[in-house]
């Protein structure tokens, strides 16, 4: 979803994902499928300018992207 449509997202425009924390980046079907992690595309993620980032960390967590 980051790498399609991040940059499609309109001014004040959000995007919101399921998972994004710690916890949920490492249950067990993330492992054993070999699911690609977010905290490190977040981490990545917030050197830009024009969104910001917030994870609403209690499990099994959100992560809120919104286009400034």
């Amino acid at each position: 979803a980051i790498n399609n449509y991040l940059d499609k997202i309109s001014k004040n425009g959000i995007m919101i994902l399921e998972g994004g924390s710690f916890e949920r980046d490492n249950v067990k079907w993330m492992k054993k499928y070999n699911k690609p992690l977010i905290q490190p595309i977040i981490e990545k993620l917030k050197i830009r300018t024009d969104i910001i980032i917030e994870v609403i960390e209690k499990y099994p967590s959100l992560t809120i992207i919104k286009k400034k």
